[in-house]
């Protein structure tokens, strides 16, 4: 009996096992005949598809244990399976199986999942915006290897957002507690004035910080994060002992309460707050803009690797998403709080940064779906051959993501913001200069001009009502897209940000419990890519158990979009054991549909993702010698603004690697029941 097992790999936004596993099957079954009568008919005309009809068997869910290494507080961690069963039988009696082919998912979509509730989207939204940060530092990894100039380059960009990710994140984590307890001062009658209320915040940060940094041991970034927020509470319990510091906090309050000097320590220590949050954005988006121009000049000469640098418009995200969200989160606590307009006036110095971002998320909107719009009438009538023939020169054209245009409106973005800072501490300006320019166009216009402060207040309150109002009814599609970009991100996340983690303590997780915080040895904390490793391992377990117990003949592994190059990356490490566990003959066939590995990851990480080309393991068997596939054959449409081609390269026998098969325009998603594609999948993986 011939035996072929099909392992779906899906892409992102997947948060249930067997999604992938059902619409393969339903793509490869034959459509049934309109009656019984009708398909007799044709089969005796000979009409039938060649050979017996795969007919269903059996449907199995099931649960498989990943490895003992993911183990926490001794419970072992496990994914679900789904597996459909076919089989061809000889006869009218069916009583002889002929052949039999096991359709089985690969599920990895819980593993940076985070849910659909309000909070959880929150939390996914943070996760997002923070995880850029590993974007940042493999780009640079990639674009600037080595010592020297290039050390230096890759110092300036991580310095940029450690910085976000460290102290201005910490510090606004700090503002929305301090709100948190000027409301419970409300609830319980005591003035907001009180000058007890910093010394609290002070002491809670210091605590909660320290309790954190001193027990979190697993990841890197979130140490740095709560390290800031006990540092953060030092201070303010310094602010609050002492006042004013370096007459900081009075020049930036001078300037919001209109030449008033605010009472210390209550406004004093709020107003030094503000002053250090805004010189952290001033610094860390300077170090940005300084690697952004490094890339520009290196790219100008002989080097054009540097050109692919992402590093200015990934902080520039960064930053929008961040100042977008914290503001949304200071607005609507301001609107319900009853404070002064004095520390109104100082909660919008804080915030002065949002129309700017506003402005930026407008235009990127307006710019993508202008890209979209131009793409979709140029490749309307080109032909998927002519594509073919012309794949890279279209594909650089018609990029969305990164596009020279985005890029355009980001780095704009952080000029304004830069711009704006300046004007703010050392000019004594307190308006934004687009407010400041929108209502000079008002008073062209002949309407009544509006106390700038006032606009942006209102602008603020109502994007926060708004961004709440549309998370909480449309959590269920804002809650996909969160989920979708941290699928993305979660693959380049380097939990251990100070070294490579490419050694066998990446998986160790070292419980220090009993020694005293001195004793904990940093060395031993878990480190490396290892989310990556986990998705990695589950895949290892799951083809390991399938061999096992299946037998097959013929492997087929079908993936789509994120899940290409999961798919790759197991192939070519784990690739080896599966042959070696069938002696008799395996036959391995890839099928990747909406690949982003050369698009995407070889183009911006090419330190970890290098060209196919370059990687002997995921070749031809029968022509390379050390080749692991029998077949590869890769789907993409040619609007695809995620996966494209995948940098095809001719093998020693004179044959295309792999086998390129562009259909006609849809865009990225929906290959599975794509009736463009339904046929190649049928005659790739055979009969």
């Amino acid at each position: 009996m011939r035996k072929q097992v099909i392992v779906v790999v899906h892409g992102v936004g997947v948060r249930e096992a067997g999604v992938a596993t059902d619409l393969v099957a339903a793509a490869l079954d034959q459509p049934p005949e309109l009656t019984p009568d009708v398909g007799l008919a044709k089969r005796a005309a000979g009409q039938n598809p060649p050979g017996a009809p795969w007919l269903a068997h059996s449907s199995d869910d099931f649960l498989l244990h990943e490895p003992q290494a993911y183990t926490e507080k001794n419970k072992t961690r496990t994914f679900g399976v789904r597996l459909r069963r076919f089989r061809k039988y000889e006869g009218e009696t069916r009583t002889i199986v002929t052949d039999e082919r096991v359709i089985a998912d690969f599920y990895w979509g819980d593993i940076s999942g985070t849910g659909s509730g309000v909070v959880q989207v929150l939390f996914g939204l943070l996760r997002v915006i923070f995880g850029l940060a590993h974007v940042v530092r493999e780009n640079l990894a990639s674009v600037f290897p080595g010592d020297g100039w290039n050390a230096w380059v890759r110092r300036l960009g991580e310095w940029s957002v450690l910085m976000i990710h460290g102290p201005i994140f910490a510090l606004n984590l700090v503002l929305v507690g301090g709100f948190g307890l000027v409301a419970i001062a409300i609830m319980l009658d005591l003035s907001i004035h009180d000058p007890r209320i910093p010394v609290v915040v002070g002491l809670f940060a210091t605590a909660g910080g320290l309790v954190v940094w001193l027990t979190w041991v697993r990841v890197y970034l979130l140490r740095l994060l709560f390290f800031w927020v006990a540092l953060w509470g030092l201070v303010i319990l310094g602010l609050a002992a002492e006042g004013d510091l370096f007459g900081l906090g009075a020049r930036v309050c001078d300037v919001v309460l209109a030449g008033t000097r605010a009472p210390f320590p209550y406004q004093g220590v709020g107003c030094w707050l503000v002053a250090a949050m805004l010189l952290l954005w001033g610094v860390s988006l300077g170090l940005a803009l300084l690697v952004g121009l490094a890339c520009i000049a290196v790219a100008s000469g002989n080097d054009a690797r540097k050109g692919r640098a992402i590093v200015l418009p990934v902080i520039a995200l960064m930053t929008l998403l961040a100042v977008t969200v914290a503001s949304a989160l200071f607005a609507t606590a301001m609107q319900s709080l009853p404070i002064s307009d004095n520390d109104r006036k100082a909660v919008l110095l804080a915030l002065s940064g949002m129309p700017a971002s506003l402005a930026a998320l407008v235009l990127l909107g307006m710019v993508a779906f202008g890209i979209e719009g131009f793409k979709k009438r140029a490749l309307r009538n080109l032909t998927p051959r002519a594509y073919k023939d012309n794949r890279e020169v279209l594909a650089n054209r018609h990029r969305l993501i990164v596009s020279r245009w985005i890029t355009l409106v980001l780095v704009a973005y952080v000029l304004l913001l830069l711009v704006d800072g300046a004007r703010l501490l050392f000019q004594g300006e307190e308006t934004p200069l687009l407010v400041k320019w929108l209502a000079a166009a008002a008073a062209r216009m002949g309407l009544t001009a509006t106390d700038p402060g006032v606009i942006i207040g209102w602008i603020l309150a109502i994007f926060g009502i708004l961004g709440i109002g549309v998370v909480s009814w449309f959590r269920g599609g804002v809650a996909q897209a969160v989920n979708i970009l941290t699928d993305v991100i979660v693959y380049l996340n380097n939990h251990s940000w100070t070294g490579e983690g490419d050694t066998a303590r990446a998986l160790q997780v070292e419980k220090w419990t009993g020694l005293a915080p001195w004793q904990l040895d940093r060395s031993a904390q878990i480190s490396g890519y290892w989310m990556r490793r986990r998705i990695r391992d589950r895949m290892k377990v799951l083809m390991t158990e399938l061999i096992r117990t299946e037998l097959p003949d013929d492997i087929v592994i079908i993936a789509h979009s994120q899940g290409t190059v999961i798919a790759l990356d197991t192939i070519g490490e784990a690739g080896v054991s599966w042959r070696n566990a069938r002696p008799d003959g395996l036959k391995l066939r890839l099928i990747t549909m909406g690949s982003p590995y050369l698009h995407l990851y070889n183009r911006y990480f090419e330190r970890q993702f290098p060209q196919i080309a370059d990687r002997p393991k995921l070749s031809k068997a029968s022509v390379t010698g050390v080749g692991l596939l029998n077949a590869w054959t890769n789907i993409f449409r040619k609007d695809d603004f995620i996966g494209t081609h995948i940098g095809t390269h001719v093998l020693p026998d004179d044959t295309n690697w792999p086998e390129e098969q562009p259909v006609d325009v849809g865009g990225h998603t929906n290959y599975w029941v794509d009736p463009r594609v339904i046929p190649i999948l049928r005659e790739k993986v055979g009969p």
